[in-house]
This record gives C-alpha cells, structure tokens and sequence, in this order.
C-alpha cells in the first residue's frame, strides 16, 4: 500500500509473496521492495538493536529482491515518522528503569 495507509493508501502488486519466522526481517523486506532503508525505521532498528530480529537482508533466500522494488508514494507523514523516537529510550535504547 503506498500514500496514507493503511486507511486512505492504495493498493500496490509487486506479484510477490514473503515469509519468515522473524518479523523484524519480514517487515525489513517489505519496506526494501518499498525503496526504504529498514535501519531508518524506528521500531525495525530499536527490535534489531534488542535481538527481537534482524535486519540482515542477505538472510533472505529467493529471487533478488531488487528485481521486484518498486517506487512508492510516500505516507504524508513519513519523514515525521523517521525521527521516532521512542519515549523513556536512553541513549544506548535501553530503557529507564
């Protein structure tokens, strides 16, 4: 889905399907074909740095996933949504106790 998802995007098919047993690597796929850098995406990169996934994309198996990227349309919000911090995070990510 492309624009302002997941209510008012529309629909895009890149004619492929993706699965796994991590879904910080599921979700990282999902935004490469996108065109984005998983490591700028708040909640992939804060799971990754705890050891919830991995953002390793040479872990996917299967066809090149550049050969089926696409160009989207940004959410109107997104380059809100690439400074997200999580509150109580402190430096390291870790949070406060």
């Amino acid at each position: 889905m492309e624009g302002d998802g997941p209510v008012a995007g529309d629909p895009v098919s890149l004619g492929v399907a993706f699965a796994s047993c991590d879904p910080v690597l599921t979700d990282s796929l999902g935004a490469a074909l996108m065109g984005l850098e998983p490591q700028e995406i708040g909640y992939l990169k804060y799971c990754a740095d705890e050891g919830i996934g991995s953002l390793d994309m040479s872990k996917v198996k299967g066809e090149n996933p550049e050969k089926t990227s696409a160009e989207f349309i940004m959410h109107k919000d997104y380059e809100i949504q690439k400074r997200w911090i999580s509150p109580g995070k402190t430096r390291d990510n870790r949070r406060k106790v």
